[in-house]
């Protein structure tokens, strides 16, 4: 349930393995970090972690920074090369831990099975029709009366980042129908492993389910315009003085920052992964969209589950600083 008053979105739970699609916000615009106020800068967020996690944690970290993204983000574990990959019988942790962390950035789930950020229309189930291609997650996909949410780019091309990102270059899909916007498209094009069968570098939402034969621990670029879209700020504009980046600084575990903090933590939990819990209030100050931030976040991971460690230091990335307002890049106003 969501309640609603003047400054809180109350809280909310995504779980992982994913059963729905996740989080919708209709009408308020993207859903920015914890801390963001509306002005140009980093937002320094405090995190919370122990030592048993530190590699996944600081990588997938990192992988948020630098919103690394690739076309073909997903490694087919049998067809690797790479040594850092967990066996047939574990699921990895670093993928897990940047799927919650998606979550606290505002990211609802995306299905494999051709869903994308959609809900239910007035007949009440998810359509998943394939349309005449065939194929789940391609533009001609016939998904009945469901609306979809989140922002697609102008060309309906889930495969292409196109500058600059913003609300010049993506289209906030919120219940409008795909065929006013992209004539001759029924439904937004997405990141889909069906896509190999096209001919597709092999590419799946790190914010879909996971899987014991493959691991994404880079974001699909569909995921990459979103968050880029959300470092935009308020204006919805890359480029200007409210745009931000993100910094992490480590918070001793023997510290009380229950509410100043995200807080990642593995234990006897409920759940059956992991699960992130959510609270997210109104950006305060000048914000006539009513954009939201993360007031209040934590990721809970069940440690029952037979987890695969990553054991290499990926965490080596260069942040996303998104560039300067044309004003001050030359020093002067």
């Amino acid at each position: 349930m969501i309640i609603r008053n003047s400054t809180l979105i109350a809280a909310t739970v995504l779980s992982t393995p994913c059963l729905s699609a996740g989080l919708y916000f209709q009408g308020t615009g993207p859903i920015h970090t914890k801390g963001y106020t509306g002005e140009r800068g980093p937002v320094i967020v405090q995190v919370q972690y122990p030592d048993s996690v530190r590699i996944p944690v600081e990588n997938a970290l990192a992988t948020l920074r630098a919103i690394d993204g690739s076309i073909a983000n997903t490694v087919i574990i049998s067809q690797s090369e790479e040594t850092d990959l967990p066996p047939g019988n574990q699921l990895d942790l670093e993928e897990t831990i940047l799927h919650e962390l998606g979550h606290l950035e505002g990211l609802g789930h995306t299905i494999e099975d051709g869903w994308a950020n959609m809900a239910p229309g007035p007949n009440g189930v998810l359509d998943l029709g394939v349309g005449p291609d065939g194929y789940f997650g391609t533009a001609d996909d016939d998904r009945g009366d469901d609306q979809f949410f989140g922002w697609v780019n102008i060309r309906n091309d889930p495969y292409k980042v196109i500058e600059p990102v913003g609300n010049t270059t993506y289209i906030f899909v919120g219940g409008s129908s795909i065929d006013e916007l992209f004539p001759g498209d029924t439904a937004p094009a997405l990141n889909n492993l069906n896509d190999t069968q096209l001919g597709r570098l092999p590419s799946s939402p790190v914010m879909g389910s996971p899987f014991f034969f493959a691991v994404q621990r880079r974001w699909a670029l569909q995921e990459v315009t979103q968050i880029r879209f959300a470092r935009t700020g308020l204006d919805e504009i890359y480029g200007t003085e409210d745009d931000y980046w993100l910094e992490h600084v480590r918070v001793p575990a023997s510290e009380d920052c229950e509410l100043d903090c995200l807080r990642i933590r593995i234990g006897d939990f409920n759940v059956g992964l992991a699960r992130a819990i959510v609270a997210f209030g109104v950006v305060p100050g000048e914000n006539p969209k009513g954009h939201l931030r993360l007031a209040a976040g934590s990721i809970e991971i069940n440690e029952d589950v037979d987890w695969y460690y990553s054991g290499e230091d990926r965490s080596d990335k260069s942040t996303f600083v998104p560039t300067p307002p044309a004003l001050f890049r030359n020093g002067f106003e």
